[in-house]
């Protein structure tokens, strides 16, 4: 089960399961479409499965873990299931993009012995070279397959499951292929311009995810004072410090659980000292309590 964003009744933003093994939108939001919600106001998520997002349009920043990006037509952002994120609108240009939401498993049934499709998303250290620009053919190509899925998902023909397969298998196959050639030329780069105050804020939040983390501690750290790191933090990342560590023990949590660890080691060893509190956050951002998800997800020794 994988998560995309949808508009709700209220007009504000939410992400909510779904139940495809893959999805893809391409979207685009003019001025009068966008004006009953806010993008500013959508904060830093994960996703439990893999996305691949193709900036075609719009004045957009792409935050992804302590970096963040300025894009351009052509940019692929590639994103695991640990990996936070949001897209910060500018302004109200047109904004347009391109998005597939892909299981781990559906990736995995369609790999090979001799072919990871899930290398451009796992091979690298998370949060870092996540943005790829595609050339003008390839941005093409991708947008004509992702509209060929996209036909074939709302179409219920004979035949539409293995053409689905087969514009999944040719995406992946071509996001890969982009990756390794891009990351092969080292005069490619796509510059971070996270401010560093930020950049600071969630390397000492990482290091430090086991033990008390006090706004006063980061202050410290990071010599500024409490509401000025407050403030910028909620404007760069759309949370407060204080659900970012949240979310932070989380995916820690989440991690120890999918090796092993028993529910109370991961508790503890993701920084939570009340077992109790434990098991209510994790069921609330999860969805599931962390026993369940434990038995669903653990590797099997």
């Amino acid at each position: 089960m994988i998560e995309v964003i949808i508009v709700v009744e209220n007009n504000k933003l939410r992400f909510l399961p779904l139940d495809k093994e893959i999805h893809g939108t391409h979207l685009i939001d003019t001025p009068a479409k966008v004006a009953p919600y806010n993008w500013h106001e959508v904060p830093y998520h994960r996703h439990n499965g893999y996305e691949m997002y193709l900036f075609l349009n719009g004045n957009v920043r792409f935050y992804i873990e302590d970096h963040c990006y300025e894009l351009k037509r052509g940019d692929l952002v590639l994103l695991n299931a640990k990996e936070m994120h949001r897209a910060f609108c500018v302004d109200k240009l047109d904004y347009e993009r391109i998005s597939i939401y892909i299981s781990e498993s559906y990736i995995n049934k369609l790999s090979t012995t001799n072919t990871d499709l899930s290398f451009c998303f796992n091979m690298r250290n998370i949060g870092e070279n996540n943005v790829i620009r595609l050339s003008v053919d390839s941005c093409n190509e991708f947008i004509r397959l992702t509209d060929c899925l996209i036909k074939a998902e709302n179409d219920k023909k004979f035949g539409n499951d293995v053409l689905i397969r087969s514009y999944a298998e040719q995406l992946l196959i071509l996001a890969n292929n982009a990756y390794i050639e891009f990351n092969l030329d080292s005069g490619r780069i796509i510059n971070n311009v996270m401010p560093d105050i930020i950049k600071k804020v969630m390397n000492y939040i990482e290091e430090n995810l086991q033990e008390k983390i006090s706004l006063e501690d980061i202050s410290k750290k990071c010599l500024f004072s409490g509401t000025y790191i407050s403030r910028q933090f909620k404007e760069h990342t759309g949370l407060t410090l204080r659900s970012y560590i949240v979310e932070r023990r989380i995916a820690r949590a989440e991690e120890l659980l999918r090796s092993g660890k028993s529910v109370k080691e991961a508790a503890y060893q993701s920084g939570f000292k009340d077992y109790s509190n434990f098991i209510r956050t994790f069921r609330k951002v999860v969805g599931i309590p962390p026993g369940q998800y434990k038995k669903k997800y653990s590797k099997i020794v």
